[in-house]
């Protein structure tokens, strides 16, 4: 019961809330609740809407204030204390980036434009009201579902809001202190900056709609521009007294946020502010459990609307989050039109792994941890194969030892789709087009304007980047900018890279095809010509000459999608060209799902998902590469500025019941956020004493990174 409850702290990511309070049978979730039994009405357990909460919010305040309960001074403001009490004082001006979901979502249609779906008139009685964050939201989406979808979804033309809908970021502090009562984010930093002296004059949360590309952002909410704007005022203005550079904190997604905003406000297409503009603002960059090269849950979100957390969910779970909630195909539908792609693994298979061959981060495990200590013990993964396990089919289960090729090239299969007759493997190099021609029109040309998830093949290539906004969320191909303060004083700008580690985390998925009778009919077949289908239409496995499969380049770009030379065909590299036939029947269920039947002793899968070491949402690989080797290297950071790693595994409290956040050592994605570790680290940074801050890496990442042979 644990183990299912404690993906819960991945609420960061997606939609992990919602099926939180479904991981467990019904009377376990009411002796959650505080109930002594299970009240039953009529025959369903579930009349009551009880149910619907997630252990430890406050009923009473199903739509009340975003804070459930009063802040504890012996522990909220535990840090801030005892540094104040020490000398430290507020000394640079603070800004912060949240990730994605963490910022809270408003209203803002009146019901006075008509809308193509037919939903804005139910958008005007949550007029300034949250449908994204607070209890609001799952108000909406258990009374209004559809009004719900309608305002969260964006345009699939445009990738903007739909006409006569409006949702904007909601603005201060608050926007992403709590997502809901109860659920802290940035509160605990908040908090403990309050206690050192900081005040929102000095301490500025710069909210954005997380939904939106980075080009929408600039585009609809001039959000880049406001950035700088409030940057600029920060460091110039009296902000308190506090009238230095500025340091940036970013968390999770927003790490990418600031990766683009540093591009886009010297570019000559961007601010065009000039070569000096950030050693006249910037002071310290504290990037916090960053996805700097993307996360494979993005993937399988867009593809399948599942997630490692869906598939510790009991049948029945399944069948209520789906019923209550969002369907498989109303998630999918979701995911498309929002910005998921700017979380999409990026470098392709010389980061990712190339099929039949190990992936860098191959033997990568959270158990690479000592349970009592922070020494390194030997390598759990090379230990003797034990029985690998996979369905055949609804009926049989067969036990075999698994080969070489599974056991030593788990990870570079990002997608392993198994049919009654054969085997499919999409490497990150095909994955992304693969998902992109699932979608079709209009978003595979939209997604192909506005992201570049490749990596640069020359020095000519990262020069270009400037002037192309496509790439410059990637720090494969675009570098940080010069900083002269850097190359003359240790006191110029510096980097610091704080990530949680030792949680295990998606890397890989096994799909498998569903029987004719979950899939339903589509257009009158009842079954498929071939085993694969796609999310929305069926596609039609054909075979394909060599020559056929030969890719073209793009752009001199090796671009984690694979551009196939032939129309309507995608590129694998192990079964060649996947012809793409869709049927454009919407009406169905996607025809493939993550096999849960799926076990690997030899390898840690569960439930149909390959684990890896992280921090329960990032793989290690996309959370240390840039900061223990690309940003060291004159190529990504031509001006030499330092960069600190501070690494901070994963410690749990061991608690008799299961509890809706981790302690003050926990790691995970979210809960690093309130580890008393890294607020201090935060505190000294800001208050001007991170002399004494080095490098703490104490995961596998350093020998990971030489597995890595980049193109020149």
């Amino acid at each position: 019961m644990i183990a299912k409850f404690g993906w819960i702290r991945s609420v960061g990511f997606f939609t992990g809330a919602l099926f939180a309070i479904l991981a467990g049978s019904p009377v376990q979730l009411f002796e959650l609740l505080g109930k002594q039994s299970l009240p039953y009405y009529g025959n369903n357990p579930f009349a009551s809407w009880i149910g619907i909460f997630p252990p430890g919010i406050s009923i009473p305040n199903f739509v009340g204030p975003y804070h459930s309960v009063e802040p504890d001074p012996k522990n909220e403001f535990l840090i801030g204390t005892k540094l104040s009490q020490q000398g430290l004082a507020p000394t640079y001006p603070i800004i912060m980036i949240p990730g994605v979901v963490s910022t809270g979502l408003e209203v803002w249609s009146t019901g006075t434009k008509r809308s193509k779906v037919g939903h804005e008139k139910c958008g005007a009685k949550y007029f300034r009201k949250r449908m994204w964050g607070t209890l609001n939201q799952f108000k909406a989406l258990l009374l209004d579902k559809e009004c719900w979808l309608a305002h969260i979804k964006l345009d699939p033309e445009t990738g903007l809001d739909p006409p006569g809908i409006r949702m904007r970021a909601a603005q201060g502090l608050d926007a992403a202190d709590y997502l809901f009562p109860g659920y802290w984010v940035w509160a605990q930093i908040i908090n403990n900056l309050a206690a050192l002296g900081y005040d929102n004059n000095n301490m500025i949360l710069a909210s954005y709609d997380w939904r939106l590309s980075f080009q929408k952002l600039e585009k609809r909410d001039q959000y880049f521009s406001r950035l700088k704007q409030i940057i600029e005022t920060a460091v110039d203005g009296d902000g308190g007294g506090v009238r230095r550079t500025a340091v940036i904190v970013s968390h999770s997604l927003g790490g990418s946020v600031f990766q683009y905003f540093l591009q886009w406000v010297q570019s000559p297409v961007g601010a065009n502010a000039g070569s000096d503009w950030p050693d006249k603002y910037l002071h310290r960059w504290v990037n916090i459990a960053a996805p700097m090269l993307g996360v494979p849950k993005a993937h399988s979100a867009l593809a399948s609307g599942e997630i490692r957390e869906t598939t510790l969910l009991s049948p029945f779970a399944t069948y209520f989050a789906e019923k209550l909630f969002l369907s498989k195909r109303e998630r999918v539908e979701m995911f498309r039109t929002l910005n998921m792609q700017a979380m999409f693994l990026k470098g392709g298979e010389t980061f990712w792994g190339k099929l039949g061959e190990p992936a860098p981060d191959e033997n990568v495990h959270p158990e690479h941890y000592s349970t009592k200590t922070d020494l390194v013990i030997a390598n759990p993964m090379v230990r003797p194969r034990s029985t690998y396990k996979a369905a055949q089919n609804t009926n049989e289960t067969t036990s075999r030892e698994p080969n070489a090729a599974e056991y030593t090239a788990l990870f570079a299969s990002i997608f392993t789709i198994r049919g009654r007759n054969r085997q499919h493997n999409l490497c990150a190099r095909s994955l992304a087009q693969f998902l992109s021609d699932s979608a079709g029109e209009p978003f595979r040309s939209r997604w192909a304007r506005e992201w570049n998830h490749g990596l640069a093949k020359s020095k000519s290539e990262i020069e270009r980047s400037k002037l192309d906004s496509s790439t410059w969320a990637n720090p494969l191909i675009a570098p940080l900018p010069k900083f002269k303060s850097s190359e003359n004083n240790s006191a110029g700008f510096k980097v610091y890279c704080i990530y949680g580690v030792g949680v295990r985390t998606e890397r890989a998925y096994f799909y498998r095809e569903k029987p004719t009778k979950e899939r339903g009919r589509r257009n009158g077949q009842t079954t498929m010509q071939n085993w694969i289908g796609a999310l929305t239409g069926s596609y039609a496995l054909s075979s394909i000459t060599s020559q056929e499969a030969q890719i073209s380049p793009k752009a001199s770009l090796d671009s984690s999608v694979a551009t196939s030379p032939v129309p309507g065909k995608i590129l694998d590299a192990q079964n060649g060209l996947i012809e793409v036939a869709t049927t454009g029947d919407e009406s169905e269920h996607p025809l493939y799902t993550i096999d849960n039947t799926v076990q690997g002793l030899a390898r840690d899968v569960e439930n149909g998902v390959a684990l890896t070491d992280g921090d329960g949402t990032v793989p290690l690989i996309s959370l240390g590469y840039m900061c223990t080797e690309g940003w060291r290297r004159r190529r990504y950071n031509p001006s030499g500025v330092p960069v600190v790693t501070r690494e901070y595994r994963d410690i749990r409290p061991e608690n008799r019941f299961p509890s809706l956040r981790g302690g003050p050592q926990s790691s995970d994605h979210v809960d690093i956020m309130g580890n008393h570790g890294v607020i201090e680290d935060i505190m000294r940074i800001v208050g001007g004493q991170d002399d004494q801050l080095h490098d703490n890496i104490i995961s596998q990442i350093q020998d990971t990174v030489k597995n890595i042979k980049l193109p020149f």
